[in-house]
């Protein structure tokens, strides 16, 4: 006897990014349209706290809203499964049920973490991202990558679950130190540098109004990186193949962030990652000499010291990106580009399979 079990499903997990000023003020108008909630949980970090968390937390209680708010010492290293049960933990012995939003307030991390905790907790209950770094603004808000670090990597458990929406207020951006707004714009360059060469050039000839933290020139960033990002997503939420797009850069950028036990910030990993996996599409002869010399030069102007790369012996490099969920059947992949703006596939693949060989040349040569 056979029993089928029919779960053909079509979910709309569409969502909006809400770009502007002020949002934290404006926050309890746009999550009652969200819908009726007994509970808000902000998560955020010891840091982002005292910058912004209490304040919306006396927001939301003008509202009469339920809220708590809950937060875990700032950086990478508590992206771990330790917090995460912490959070759960703080949530059940504060009756937060299944209609409870989670505001994830933060960066990368706290986004990435909140994300995680929403996606299990009682099965998974909604969220928003209110991004406060531009890296997380551009990045890691968009595209429902939720999860947590291992002592194997980055990002190695973890879910796929969509936010219900984004909030970028670029008034976070006036009280960002200038690494962390170098930390964003990387993940910008990269995106412009698999997808929109116009928007390579323009990222090229703005860098001083970059570095002046000019919001004007960042909220064109920010728009036309969040269109890619959104593009992408849209036509690969799971990371099948169009997705690894988003991965240029990270195949060695995640490798040298967890070798530095994550002193090393996201950013600056992914902008040597750049180099070097440009410098592997020279190599390979699908970049010209030209192009590679131009992306090289923005990266340097922006702050990228490549001497970093030879902290670590290429054998080091290459053994601790085996171990990074993108290889497959234990072989690296690495997303390649034909020039500025255009993409190199293989087969009809994103990411290529590339030789060990190959990958401590470009090490050497960058």
């Amino acid at each position: 006897m056979t029993i089928k079990v029919s779960l053909q499903k079509i979910i709309d997990e569409s969502y909006e990014v809400i770009i502007g000023q002020d949002h934290i003020k404006q926050l309890p108008k746009h999550l009652h349209a969200l819908g009726v909630f007994g509970s808000y949980v902000i998560i955020t970090d010891s840091r982002v706290k005292n910058l912004f968390g209490n304040k919306l937390k006396s927001i939301l209680a003008e509202y009469n809203a339920r809220t708590f708010l809950l937060s875990f010492p700032a950086g990478e290293t508590s992206k771990t499964q330790k917090i995460k049960t912490f959070l759960e933990e703080q949530m059940l012995k504060n009756n937060c049920g299944r209609d409870t939003l989670i505001i994830a307030l933060g960066g990368g991390v706290v986004g990435d973490m909140a994300g995680f905790v929403a996606a299990t907790y009682m099965r998974g209950i909604p969220y928003v991202q209110v991004p406060t770094t531009l890296l997380a603004m551009v990045d890691s808000s968009l595209g429902g990558k939720t999860g947590i670090d291992t002592a194997q990597g980055k990002n190695m458990i973890g879910a796929f679950w969509q936010p219900k929406k984004i909030f970028i207020d670029l008034d976070f951006i006036k009280n960002l130190p200038l690494e962390q707004i170098l930390n964003g714009y990387f993940e910008i360059v990269k995106m412009s540098i698999t997808s929109n060469k116009k928007l390579f050039y323009f990222a090229e000839k703005n860098l001083r109004a970059v570095q002046a933290k000019n919001v004007a020139v960042l909220k064109h960033l920010i728009i036309e990186g969040l269109k890619i990002k959104a593009r992408i997503v849209e036509k690969d939420e799971k990371e099948n193949d169009d997705r690894m797009i988003l991965n240029f850069g990270h195949t060695i950028g995640h490798t040298l962030e967890k070798l530095s036990n994550y002193q090393l910030m996201h950013g600056y990993a992914v902008g040597l990652g750049i180099i070097a996996e440009a410098k592997i599409s020279q190599l390979e002869g699908f970049l010209p000499k030209a192009s590679y010399d131009r992306i090289e030069l923005l990266l340097v102007k922006s702050g990228i010291d490549k001497s970093i790369l030879g902290k670590w012996k290429p054998k080091k490099i290459i053994a601790s990106a085996r171990k990074d969920k993108k290889t497959k059947g234990g072989r690296l992949r690495v997303v390649l580009i034909k020039d500025i703006g255009q993409l190199h596939k293989k087969e009809n693949l994103s990411a290529s399979f590339i030789s060990d060989e190959m990958i401590k040349r470009a090490l050497t040569l960058v």
